[in-house]
């Protein structure tokens, strides 16, 4: 999705998200980003919403600088989802990073490349991922995020 909505409501923004059955959100915002966004306490706010909280920046309209790091939050959020855990991943405008973050953890279960992009594609409502960096991104590092970061 797209980010969550700062300002001075931020905190029911977060509380909001709890009661919509929110369990865990991922940010793929960049560290300056989340403060230029109003997110830079966004940690803070899920925690007082009873949310978990994960953190992988990634560039805007770039792609993870690390295939491992970004393969074991991959497993971790896929784990947390047969969990019964409800997650909401988001970036600036929820279509390149949180797509292809979306896409990636849909291959642990068991999707193919472009069949997990067309379904996130067709949850959003626009066609994700942003960039055709990221498509051949994950295409180049498939075996690795299948195996959860794991060598």
């Amino acid at each position: 999705m797209g980010r969550p909505v700062a300002g001075e409501w931020v905190s029911e923004e977060f509380a909001g998200l709890a009661s919509a059955g929110f369990d865990v959100v991922v940010s793929l915002l960049e560290h300056a980003e989340s403060f230029e966004l109003g997110l830079g306490e966004e940690k803070r706010f899920c925690s007082e919403a009873g949310m978990d909280f994960e953190l992988y920046e990634i560039p805007d309209r770039g792609v993870p600088l690390n295939v491992r790091a970004f393969g074991r939050l991959c497993l971790r959020i896929h784990e947390s989802c047969d969990g019964g855990k409800r997650v909401l991943a988001h970036c600036r405008a929820g279509i390149g990073r949180s797509g292809l973050f979306a896409a990636s953890v849909l291959l642990l279960a068991g999707f193919e490349i472009d069949e997990a992009f067309h379904v996130v594609s067709e949850s959003r409502g626009v066609e994700v991922p942003d960039t055709p960096e990221q498509v051949w991104w994950l295409r180049e590092n498939e075996s690795e995020i299948r195996r959860g970061g794991c060598a």
